[in-house]
């Protein structure tokens, strides 16, 4: 408790000064756009143009807004290693009161004290986990609530539009650039191609986070067994406190624990930087892009819908370089990891938690092809919003509360369709988790009651359990940052990619 109030007040006294880093940090998108906007209207009206002057102020532009969120993500990270420190001390004074024989009130002998308290020592230790995500949410929710209030107060300020919502001019059907339509595997196999691509330029950055990724899940995934060792130990011996290799292992579980979690802080500190570089670069892509874009097309068209790509796409590829790609890397390879290890650890149980993998699979296969068109008709319809908003800062005159509610409506309905098949996961997910985890129960219990299995080995199984179901439920709500980065990666390259 004396930890947690100590986090607290680190928690409050830095939060402010990371909003104010973000709030700078948003402040520079508003430069990208009216460089952006101000090519784009150019081209439109056939005006010519000084290239070499518009390209060096908007990469100015982009440089600030790159250093402006590289400060941003490097002022987070310096917590990690304090909650870690803190855990330390947690488990520690835990481990010294377990061994001076402290028990929590159950008349039951002193290994299955330990294991209690071991078990809440290390769920404990998973809640405090969430810390540097909220650090990392909490000022982008903030600074962005604020900045959407300061425009809903002008509302009084602004002059309704005289003109009358005509229904035949309500509904504005314009020409996007869009992605060439292809089967389900070519798709992705090609918009893999374009996101290995978008990775290049730091591809060595890139493996070595996976490789100091799977380091750590090799860590975090043999600690179980490290664990079930030492249960075996303590129930196989009454004076085992005073064993050594009691004491080996214990430390054995702090230094796997520890170095499981600081080997994943250097790997999302680079792909977060990588996240912003990969921005960065798509933005420039993006402003040379437009030249090759008929000034016709925009004349017709709203440029709403190419800004679309700057303030939509880019952010959602942006995020998920950041963050999504190397969580779901080490979902995957704990996933695979667990299942090698499960499987040596007792054959028989691991059996259980084997058979439902198939329908994990056959979920996501159905739910990533029935969701697929949702999100791609949320992201073209996000960019025709966005185009009405354009046109009626551009002529008030132009701008139809009815039609506005339309769009609204029909991105609302596309979200919501798309959202609902990809959150079917979860509760299909939950369910053969818990179908499983009693199943392995009432089997353990079965081998440990007639001598088949030590406490340790269905100790360690049930870990691999947990590690197993845990990556599983990740990658179940990790489906929608997957299909919106794709459906964002496709509208991206429409324009970079575009031919005449």
């Amino acid at each position: 408790m004396a930890f947690v109030g100590v986090l607290g007040l680190l928690l409050i006294w830095r939060m402010k000064q990371i909003v104010k880093i973000f709030f700078r940090a948003k402040k520079t998108y508003g430069k990208l756009n009216l460089m952006f906007l101000s090519k784009i209207s150019d081209i439109a009206g056939r005006i010519p143009f000084n290239k070499q002057e518009y390209e060096a102020e908007f990469e100015e532009a982009c440089e600030n807004s790159y250093d402006k969120n590289v400060t941003y993500i490097l002022s987070q990270y310096y917590l990690g290693p304090v909650l870690l420190w803190g855990l330390y001390a947690i488990v520690l004074i835990t481990f010294a009161m377990v061994n001076s024989g402290y028990t929590i009130g159950f008349e039951t002998d002193s290994v299955v004290d330990s294991f209690v308290i071991l078990i809440y020592v290390a769920y404990f230790v998973s809640t405090l986990t969430f810390l540097p995500a909220l650090i990392d949410r909490w000022p982008r929710a903030y600074a962005t609530s604020v900045r959407l209030e300061e425009v809903l107060n002008l509302e009084d300020k602004v002059i309704k539009s005289k003109s009358t919502d005509n229904p035949k001019r309500i509904e504005i059907v314009e020409e996007d650039v869009s992605w060439q339509d292809k089967g389900i595997w070519a798709e992705r196999r090609e918009i893999s191609q374009k996101f290995t691509l978008i990775l290049k330029d730091d591809r060595i950055k890139v493996i070595m986070s996976m490789i100091l990724l799977t380091i750590s899940t090799l860590c975090m995934v043999y600690a179980p067994e490290v664990a079930g060792n030492t249960v075996n130990l303590l129930s196989s011996n009454v004076n085992s406190f005073n064993d050594a290799g009691v004491y080996f292992n214990l430390a054995l579980l702090l230094a796997l624990y520890s170095a499981g979690y600081l080997l994943k802080l250097t790997p999302k500190r680079i792909m977060g930087i990588t996240g912003e570089k990969v921005a960065y670069n798509l933005r420039m892509k993006l402003f040379d892009g437009i030249d090759v874009v008929e000034s016709g097309f925009i004349q017709e068209n709203s440029k709403g819908l190419i800004m679309s790509r700057l303030n939509n796409d880019v952010m959602n590829i942006r995020e998920f370089v950041s963050s999504r790609f190397s969580e779901i890397y080490a979902q995957i390879l704990s996933i695979v990891l667990v299942i090698v290890l499960m499987m040596m650890t007792d054959f028989r149980l691991s059996l259980i938690y084997l058979v439902i993998l198939p329908i994990y699979v056959t979920s996501f296969s159905l739910c990533d092809y029935k969701s697929k068109d949702y999100y791609d008709g949320h992201q073209k319809h996000l960019g025709r919003l966005m185009s009405y908003f354009e046109r009626g800062l551009a002529n008030r005159d132009s701008f139809h509360e009815k039609g506005f509610k339309k769009i609204n409506q029909t991105v609302i309905d596309y979200y919501a369709k798309s959202r609902n098949i990809t959150n079917i996961m979860e509760p299909v997910t939950t369910l053969l988790t818990n179908v499983s985890n009693i199943t392995v129960y009432m089997a353990g219990i079965y081998f440990l009651s007639v001598g088949e299995i030590q406490l340790g080995t269905l100790l360690a199984v049930i870990m691999y359990g947990q590690l197993l179901t845990k990556p599983i439920k990740k990658l179940s709500t990790s489906m929608a940052s997957i299909e919106t980065a794709f459906s964002s990666i496709k509208r991206i390259f429409a324009i970079i990619d575009y031919r005449k």
